[in-house]
């Protein structure tokens, strides 16, 4: 293997694939016995609860989880202990519970399932091998069961996806079923469970099957499960399995796992992330692929950020809502429909003229349609509640102001009134001609989506919708002279037009906040170009700080500060006119576009 020529990722991970265990008042008879693969397993045969977790954990930065069904004997126990954990504990947590999709009894126990707040998906062990019992955990060979099928197609009904646990020679029929089910969202586990990682034959069939698999755009791959068919691995025996991983599905559809604690019979949590990092490095991925790979494709798959709305595959690219006017004048909301794989809205020069139709409540339940509709015109891309804003949360844009950093969050608002939407004029009101006043600030804008009270750092992302652009069109004079704002910001913060939101909503799951790039662009040139890294407080801190003992009802949008680069910090002052053009733009968000009219 080469030298590492890129960074090392070292930031935070979601591990998509452990199993808690509690010995104490549920039973998984499996662990009393030598496991087929891994032998034996007395270094396991304990409690592991979130805390053991956390710890091992530690050094790798581990912040978020999934919890995969460990074989119990009752299921619905098994997701209230873990439900438990994660309300106990604070953590950013998803379960795959178990279902037998051949039960006469199956919606009903779905219906059960789905009761508790972060189950996101199902897992039944399908692992069948006619000659090698070893490599036989399922009681029949369900992939050729109708009933069973069947039980499999009820699942996008309930919003859950399937984790897919086979033996590599039967991943070909898995292809045919993830054909058959374009619905249901699939996530192979275990590198697809090459189960004689030294035979060169059975490694051929794997690869051909991966790369079959991973043309189909409603499967994902979790990269883990090693140790149990190599109890000798090092980074170079396994490398060559996950470097063809990822570069058949890509790194965008891949997401490493430990499947702790059970490799831990084999290795340390520390060994398993330290190699997957290594071959990373050697693969000269990007530090934003890495990332994609250790964090953000495990938390967008199983929508562990974000209500728990409809999950949107990456089968149809949807990343997005939007907020329209179709032909007939009739306000809805629709999924839109871009040039090629664009994950960002309204990018320099394209325009939405379509746009999938969503029914339901945007909020609760809801669903994408095949129905295709003209989009007329973008509207604000929700109707805001509220309109809080956070001030001086950048630091260059504090200290160009000459400011300090505020200790806590600077608070403000704006009259729900300001808001309007991509392509709406930003009107200058009479009073603020004389003096000239009036300047731009692009904003990353939070819109909450379910209510919101005395929630801690940990849990705050869990009640945010999405995130869109602002513009935080500021008129200076009446902001600040405190003869005319009696010391307030929000007069000069309110004028109607004065906060352009959109063109979109990105969900939650699909970027991370803090770290965006951001700027505006006046007239064409580049006005302000900064990132979200540079904020004061992050969207964690704003939302959890907001909500103590006030609910933050769904619909509530939070503009989180502006950058350096504000037109009244300048020398001269750079103040918006009659005429001009302004766009904000936000990466992964798209692109804010409005021009200024003076009030007629």
């Amino acid at each position: 293997m080469s030298a590492p020529q890129v960074q090392m990722y070292d930031g935070e991970v979601c591990d998509p694939h452990i199993h808690l265990f509690d010995l104490e008042n549920l039973s998984y008879p499996w662990i009393h016995n030598t496991h087929p693969l891994v032998g034996d397993l007395s270094s396991i045969r304990a409690n592991y609860k979130l805390p053991d977790l956390l710890k091992e954990g530690k050094k790798q930065q581990l912040s978020k989880f999934v919890h995969v069904q460990a074989e119990c004997t009752s299921s619905l126990g098994e997701v209230e202990f873990v439900e438990r954990e994660i309300k106990t504990h604070g953590v950013i947590g998803g379960i795959v519970a178990f279902a037998d999709l051949a039960s006469d009894k199956l919606e009903d126990h779905l219906v059960a399932l789905c009761q508790h707040p972060n189950v996101r998906g199902i897992r039944q062990l399908l692992n069948w091998d006619n000659d090698n019992p070893n490599f036989r955990f399922a009681s029949k060979d369900f992939l050729h069961d109708e009933k069973w099928l069947a039980g499999l197609s009820l699942l996008p009904k309930f919003n859950l996806s399937f984790d897919m646990h086979v033996n590599f020679h039967q991943l070909p029929r898995v292809h045919e079923v993830a054909t058959r089910f374009s619905d249901v969202f699939f996530i192979i586990n275990h590198h697809g469970i090459c189960n004689h990682p030294k035979d060169p034959t059975v490694v051929q069939k794997w690869r051909e099957s991966i790369v079959a698999l991973a043309g189909l755009p409603n499967v994902v791959i979790k990269i883990s499960g090693f140790g149990m068919f190599n109890n000798n691995w090092d980074v170079g025996s396994i490398a060559p399995f996950v470097s063809h991983i990822i570069n058949s599905f890509g790194a965008h559809r891949c997401m490493f796992a430990s499947n702790f604690t059970v490799e831990k019979v084999v290795s340390s949590y520390d060994d398993w992330y330290n190699a997957f990092k290594t071959i990373c490095a050697s693969m000269n991925l990007t530090y934003k692929e890495q990332q994609q790979l250790f964090h953000d494709n495990a938390v967008r798959y199983y929508r562990l950020l974000g209500s728990n709305s409809k999950y949107i595959s990456p089968s149809n690219g949807v990343k997005n809502f939007i907020r329209f006017l179709d032909v007939q004048g009739s306000v809805r909301y629709g999924v839109p429909i871009l040039p090629g794989s664009s994950s960002s809205l309204l990018c320099d020069g394209w325009t939405i003229d379509e746009a999938y139709v969503i029914d339901g409540d945007i909020y609760n339940n809801h669903k994408v349609t095949n129905q295709k509709v003209k989009v007329a015109k973008l509207l604000e891309p929700i109707q805001p509640t509220s309109i809080i804003c956070i001030g001086l949360n950048y630091r260059r844009h504090a200290t160009e102001c000459g400011l300090k950093f505020p200790e806590n969050p600077v608070v403000f608002f704006k009259n729900i009134s300001a808001s309007c939407a991509y392509g709406d004029n930003i009107v200058i009101p009479k009073v603020c001609f004389e003096p000239e006043q009036t300047d731009y600030e692009c904003e990353l804008a939070i819109v909450i989506g379910k209510d919101c009270k005395n929630v801690s750092e940990g849990q705050a992302l869990n009640y945010v919708l999405g995130f869109t652009a602002a513009n935080d069109v500021s008129a200076r004079t009446w902001q600040l002279n405190a003869t005319l704002c009696g010391g307030q910001w929000n007069r000069g913060k309110s004028f109607d037009t004065f906060c352009p939101l959109g063109p979109g909503l990105t969900l939650t799951h699909v970027i991370n906040p803090d770290n965006l790039k951001i700027s505006t662009r006046l007239n064409g040139n580049m006005v302000q170009d900064s990132s979200t890294s540079d904020m004061i407080f992050n969207v964690k801190k704003i939302v959890s700080f907001l909500s103590q003992g006030t609910t933050l009802k769904p619909g509530t949008v939070i503009v989180t500060g502006t950058p350096e680069g504000v037109g009244f910090a300048r020398k001269p002052p750079l103040w918006l006119h009659h005429g001009d053009n302004v766009q904000i733009i936000i990466e992964d968000i798209g692109v804010l576009n409005n021009n200024v009219v003076n009030e007629q």
